[in-house]
């Protein structure tokens, strides 16, 4: 195992494959392993070694008007912001049960610095301790691609003090209740206080018309509808972020459901499938908010 070493205020974890990877600010023995049993499951192939590491204690929508600039015109980008009205307090709920636990760790590989999204697992089952600052998870090897790097790793860190600010051009976040969404043009600035125990945070991104269209919204007791059918029926919200260059695209609805898509140059797309079309690649900004205390990563699980 590689010798730690520490970058200010955050973990430093990274992932270098299989083989091995840095140690972090925390260096964590390696876990005895014992024989497997014939009927177990597959063995994560993975060398993992973890140090500091934050979990969320609060995540919501910011409000509309506010938000981080995602394409650099000095405008806050949110036009999702209203969501917040619906979504927050279930969101920090579960944050609070234990049901979503967001670990957040800053990684250096050489030269390098990235920002790796885990969705961490209570490992003592005891929810009260995990927002203390002294909270452990688990994380599940799924999360971990085959090259054994995170699959949530944020990449062009930059660091200004304790100040760290990420670009990614795509980010996947799985949410429990929701699934896989994914955002594109993803921007994330984290502000840590001064002893390191915690942070403010923001994370901005572009939800695609597609990726909506394929994520249930089940608040509306509606079958197979998707948070694009409902945004556009019910809350009469249209994509503002112009990812193609031909103008921004408009979606129709029937009442319920999408119906067709208008593209930027004016062509009509008809049918429900409209928003995953080649031609529809614009999107929905979103800027979320929160903070975060230290926590630790204690291994490796599966479900």
């Amino acid at each position: 195992m590689a010798s730690g070493r520490s970058i200010g205020s955050w973990l430093l974890l990274v992932v270098l494959g299989c083989g091995g990877r840095e140690n972090t600010v925390e260096n964590v023995d390696a876990q005895q392993e014992s024989p497997p049993r014939a009927d177990a499951a597959p063995e994560f192939a993975c060398e993992e070694s973890f140090g500091d590491t934050y979990v969320l204690n609060k995540l919501q929508f910011m409000d509309p008007g506010t938000g981080l600039d995602i394409n650099d015109d000095a405008v806050p980008d949110n036009a999702l912001g209203h969501l917040g009205q619906f979504v927050n307090k279930g969101l920090n709920d579960s944050i609070r049960k234990g049901t979503s636990l967001i670990l957040l760790d800053l990684i250096q590989s050489g030269n390098e610095l990235f920002i790796d999204y885990y969705l961490g697992r209570d490992w003592d089952a005891d929810s009260t301790n995990n927002l203390l600052g002294q909270g452990e998870f688990s994380v599940t090897p799924e999360q971990f691609d085959v090259d054994c790097v995170p699959r949530g790793r944020f990449h062009s860190v930059t660091r200004k003090g304790r100040e760290f600010t990420a670009r990614n051009d795509k980010w996947t976040w799985v949410y429990p209740g929701f699934g896989t969404v994914e955002f594109r043009q993803v921007l994330v600035h984290f502000v840590f206080n001064d002893d390191a125990s915690g942070f403010d945070g923001n994370l901005a991104g572009i939800w695609t018309l597609c990726g909506a269209s394929n994520t249930q919204f089940s608040q509306m007791n509606i079958d197979n509808m998707s948070f694009l059918d409902a945004m556009v029926n019910n809350y009469s919200l249209q994509p503002d972020i112009d990812v193609d260059g031909d103008g921004i695209e408009e979606v129709v609805g029937d009442g319920v459901r999408v119906a067709k898509c208008l593209d930027g140059d004016g062509v009509v797309l008809e049918g429900r499938e409209c928003p995953c079309l080649p031609q529809i690649a614009d999107g929905f900004s979103v800027s979320f908010s929160g903070t975060g205390v230290r926590a630790k990563i204690r291994g490796v699980k599966p479900d």
